[in-house]
């Protein structure tokens, strides 16, 4: 999910990684 984004924040690569 986080792949689709080219800029993630801190808090949404820890959503994405769980």
């Amino acid at each position: 999910m986080g792949k689709a984004f080219p800029c993630i924040t801190g808090e949404q690569l820890l959503v994405w990684s769980i």
